[in-house]
This record gives structure tokens, C-alpha cells and sequence, in this order.
């Protein structure tokens, strides 16, 4: 079947939920498939493993459908790293962003799959990096499975792409949120300068001001962005 005419599949994976959407190819007028398993608290082991249990399940049903899988920012790291004209190459990259996430984050980080954003030398670049257990299992049931996997994505930049023109380089704060978890991502002339990932509490708007406040002291700020 030509990819043309395949179902699409879009599958978030989150701690406490699994979420999908099936959207129909070819003639169909009908709007959507859509659904949620709710998922156990995790109390041994990685927080993504009960989203991965689950998705034997969705894929039960996914035949002739070419899945889209977005990650929940509650699995991603994020950190900004500076232009630097003397690094050449993707493998210099990806080398000094292991450097990077490893002193921010331990010996852990060397496990981690990462991805860089694809921009030019002199320019800052986003990298994300994920535990690389997760995309194995991921890969392998959607293999067992016999769906074929198109893409894997952040949320972060799920989100962050479906506003990207309006930020025309200006300065600006992005926030994109989820239970339970807020990414704060800062741009200068419409390129990353600085993110990071909050705790959110029920209350999250309330104090957002006051978190952006205090970011903008972090990232030693002349002028506050707005």
C-alpha cells in the first residue's frame, strides 16, 4: 500500500497516559479515531516503561496505518548549546553535546540517544537527548507489531514547530506544558538561548510570571523578554 493511502496513526506517550489518533486516508469524510489508556503509577524502574507496556495494545488494532509517535517532555532532557565555529561536522556536535549532558546530568547521560538541532556553526543549536532504552523498545514493538514507525518526536518541538512563524525572529519565551511538567524555552532574534524543564503545579498560571522572573535572572538577562 502506497504511504499515500496509509491510515495515520499519532501516538503520545506520556507517565500516566497513552494517547492516540487515527486519522483516515483515501475517500473517508470521518473525522478521527481517538483514544486513551490510563496508565499505573510506576514505582520500580524507568517512567516511560508502563507507556511502553500499553502500546502492544494500541498497535493491536493499528493494521494498514503508519504511525507518528510524539514523547512527553517528562522523557526528554533539553540544553542549548552555544555556536561554535572551531567544531566541525555532526559527530563533533553530538561528541560535545554527550560532554555537556553528562556534566549536567552523571554517567547516565552516556546512555542516552541524542538529537541536534540541524542549524549553522555560528548559531545556537537545540539537543535533546532521551534514554536509548526507550527507542529501542519503542522500535522493536512497533516491529513485532508489523506498523511501520515514520517518526519520533519531542513534544517539545511538536509544539514549538506548530507556532514557529510567529516568533519571526524576535525575542521571546515559549512554554509549552503538560501535567505535572513545564518547559520554558527562551529565543533571542528567534534562535534557543536557553530552556529548561519545571515542575508544574496545579497553579502553574499563576506563578508563570514568577518563573519566567527568575529565569530571566539565570540566563543574566539586561533587558527582560516578555
Amino acid at each position: 500500500m502506497s504511504p499515500l493511502w496509509r491510515d495515520e496513526l499519532r501516538i503520545a506517550l506520556t507517565p500516566g497516559a497513552l494517547a492516540w489518533a487515527r486519522f483516515r486516508r483515501g475517500f473517508s469524510r470521518r473525522g478521527p479515531e481517538t483514544g486513551v489508556l490510563r496508565l499505573p503509577a510506576q514505582m520500580d524502574g524507568p517512567a516511560w516503561q508502563p507507556a511502553i507496556d500499553a502500546l502492544a495494545q494500541v498497535l493491536d488494532t493499528a493494521g494498514g496505518a503508519q504511525a507518528a509517535v510524539v514523547l512527553s517532555n517528562h522523557f526528554i532532557r533539553y540544553l542549548v548549546l552555544p555556536g561554535n565555529v572551531d567544531i566541525t561536522g555532526a559527530p563533533e556536535w553530538e561528541e560535545y553535546a554527550r560532554h555537556r549532558f553528562t556534566v549536567a546530568h552523571g554517567a547516565a547521560a552516556q546512555g542516552w540517544s541524542l538529537r541536534l538541532s540541524a542549524d549553522g556553526a555560528k548559531a545556537p543549536r537545540l539537543a535533546s537527548a532521551v534514554d536509548a532504552a526507550l527507542l529501542e523498545q519503542l522500535r522493536e514493538t512497533f516491529a513485532r507489531k508489523y506498523v511501520p514507525l515514520g517518526s519520533i518526536q519531542p513534544h517539545l518541538m511538536v509544539s514549538f514547530n506548530r507556532f514557529r512563524a510567529k516568533f519571526d525572529g524576535k525575542d521571546a519565551w515559549f512554554v509549552s506544558h503538560e501535567p505535572g511538567r513545564l518547559s520554558l524555552g527562551l529565543l533571542r532574534q528567534g534562535a534557543w538561548h536557553s530552556i529548561r524543564n519545571r515542575r508544574a503545579e496545579s497553579n502553574w498560571q499563576a506563578e508563570l510570571a514568577d518563573m519566567i522572573d527568575m529565569e530571566h535572572q539565570l540566563a543574566s538577562l539586561r533587558e527582560p523578554c516578555r
